[in-house]
């Protein structure tokens, strides 16, 4: 649930937010969808939520989440400076990591019972 169904929930959100990454305009040409991104990001997500969920199921460790978001933040940090590419990687990250969340916590209800 947490690799594919997520992305496609991430999806809807960035359509009702109207927010996906766009590849810079050149001329007179509107900007268009980058493609390559979308793929990048989705891959990038399925990655991070897999990893936030196995170091909270695993350890129990909350403070960890915030090392994935740092690693992830200081890649992306020169690209960061454009605001409708920032309000992307913004809401599929809080996205991201809240389905994350969700599914660990939800396991470890379930173990707990």
């Amino acid at each position: 649930m947490l690799l594919n169904e997520a992305n496609y929930l991430i999806r809807l959100l960035f359509d009702w937010c109207n927010v996906v990454p766009k590849k810079a305009v050149t001329g007179t040409d509107p900007a268009e969808l980058d493609e390559d991104e979308y793929k990048a990001g989705r891959v990038i997500g399925m990655l991070e939520r897999t990893i936030i969920l196995l170091l909270i199921y695993f350890t129990g460790d909350f403070g960890s989440v915030g090392f994935v978001l740092a690693a992830k933040g200081l890649i992306r940090l020169r690209q960061l400076r454009d605001r409708q590419f920032s309000e992307y990687i913004l809401i599929g990250t809080l996205a991201s990591v809240l389905c994350a969340l969700v599914g660990a916590l939800f396991l470890l209800w379930i173990n707990r019972a």
